[in-house]
């Protein structure tokens, strides 16, 4: 009896076996044909990404996600010259340039000046203004980070104050340094180049000047 029994579950697993692969293909066949069926009834000039956004019913999105990211593109394309440089839209929007913005010459800068250490990022600055050529960078606003141990919190707390400009960093001087070279020295989360972010280091001492208040152009 021993054998039949054995010949019997042989049998049973091979037909359990049979029918799932039979389900499976049945399955693959009935996927295939919504997919053709979708693929039918689109129009001619429609990829097959049009069409999976067409099932999601969310092309509305994709396509304003698209016009936003051809936009932002034509920005990084598009350069003007601005006080003096050469820069592209995208780069004066990251300025957060201000009606209110008074131009000025760093090289008016005063003997007054302040010494401090920043030993972590970000450093605490919310906005930065280049002088005229281009040249020199100017504190506009800083930070109100609310929490303690906010590293933001630290050019306040150090007594940084707008309307003073960069003077030198870790004793170099850069006083009418191109603006954007003092913005990848400083590696400026916004301003800076994407290979300054990783290789400038921390502690960084960083010397400031007070501008006189009749400092302009």
């Amino acid at each position: 009896m021993a054998p039949q029994r054995r010949r019997d579950s042989s049998a049973l697993v091979l037909l359990c076996a049979v029918g799932c692969v039979g389900a499976y293909w049945s399955l693959l066949g009935a996927r295939s044909s919504a997919a053709f069926f979708v693929s039918a009834h689109l129009p001619t000039h429609q990829t097959a990404r049009d069409a999976s956004r067409v099932v999601r019913r969310n092309k509305a999105v994709r396509e304003r996600g698209i016009q936003r990211r051809r936009q932002l593109a034509k920005q990084d394309l598009k350069m003007i010259t601005w006080e003096g440089g050469r820069i592209s839209q995208t780069y004066k929007t990251l300025l957060g340039v201000e009606e209110d913005d008074t131009p000025f010459n760093v090289k008016q800068a005063t003997s007054t000046t302040k010494t401090v250490q920043f030993d972590k990022w970000p450093f605490g600055v919310a906005r930065w203004q280049p002088g005229k050529n281009f040249q020199g960078a100017m504190v506009k606003s800083l930070e109100n980070a609310p929490f303690v141990t906010d590293p933001r919190r630290q050019a306040k707390e150090l007594g940084v104050k707008p309307g003073m400009v960069v003077k030198a960093i870790n004793n170099k001087e850069v006083l009418a340094e191109d603006f954007r070279t003092i913005m990848n020295m400083l590696a400026d989360p916004a301003l800076a180049t994407a290979k300054s972010l990783h290789t400038v280091e921390l502690p960084m001492s960083v010397t400031f000047a007070e501008m006189p208040e009749t400092a302009t152009a």
